[in-house]
């Protein structure tokens, strides 16, 4: 059974896991390639946290003034007195 679908395993690019006695076989992802692709998702990761702390210090020195204040204007520009 494993030298039969060593070829397919080997287009795949998987490793071929046969357990003892043969009765059950499975295709496994080789290791590499899975840590590879979580090294390309962490690099992702990392990149939006750093776009996001961005993105909200951004906003956070946009609003400039404190909301909570007394207002020292009326809505029609004249000065609160």
């Amino acid at each position: 059974m494993a030298d039969n679908l060593a070829p397919l395993a080997d287009r795949l690019g998987v490793q071929l896991l046969v357990l003892d006695g043969g009765f059950t076989a499975q295709l496994q992802p080789s290791a590499s390639e899975l840590l590879s692709e979580q090294k390309k998702q962490t690099a992702i990761l990392e990149r939006m946290e750093r776009q996001q702390g961005l993105l909200i210090q951004a906003l956070a020195e946009d609003q400039g003034e404190d909301h909570d204040a007394p207002p020292s204007t009326y809505m029609d520009g004249t000065p609160c007195r």
